[in-house]
């Protein structure tokens, strides 16, 4: 599914921009933010004559809370964003406008103590290559997108490789 994307991204490359838009969107956290001190008085909340009196967590009368789960999608649905978001940037490249957005985006998320940190790394890695080298023309093989998606690029210095195996029963990584 994710090589089809790719394909279609590839030979549409209007549709490039709004794929990074919804990654960056998709991979982000949504803060909720909770009913202010005037809301709950003028909902039937708890009823409360002065701001400050009304909510003791917050001087402003509000919360955020990352985990409301109506609007943050599950850990594995982020995960599988960040796989696509590392191929996309090993592709093509968004517009400036938009690609101020991803690296900031990126700089925000990488922390190489965990999984989706260690994605937003290798995502910055592979942007800085794609800058340097220029965007693909050719789509990826399915080889390609199935080491993305086992294996975190991050751990290896060749994320994007295919282990070739010869006749004397020895293999290479490519």
């Amino acid at each position: 599914l994710s090589q089809k994307l790719l394909d279609i991204c590839l030979a549409f490359p209007e549709l490039q921009n709004e794929l990074f838009c919804q990654l960056i969107k998709q991979t982000s956290s949504h803060p909720v933010q909770q009913k202010t001190a005037v809301q709950n008085l003028l909902l039937c909340g708890k009823h409360s004559w002065y701001l400050c009196h009304a909510t003791p967590t917050s001087p402003t009368g509000s919360i955020m809370d990352l985990s409301d789960s109506r609007l943050n999608p599950a850990a594995n649905v982020i995960l599988q964003g960040w796989q696509l978001l590392s191929m996309c940037v090993s592709l093509f490249l968004p517009k400036q406008s938009i690609m101020w957005h991803l690296r900031v985006h990126l700089q925000r998320h990488a922390d190489q103590r965990s999984d989706i940190g260690k994605y937003a790394i290798f995502c910055q890695r592979a942007l800085e290559r794609t800058i340097l080298k220029g965007i693909r023309e050719v789509r990826p093989s399915r080889m390609e997108v199935l080491s993305i998606l086992l294996r975190n690029p991050y751990h290896h210095s060749q994320p994007i490789s295919i282990p070739v195996h010869f006749l004397n029963n020895t293999y290479q990584v490519q």
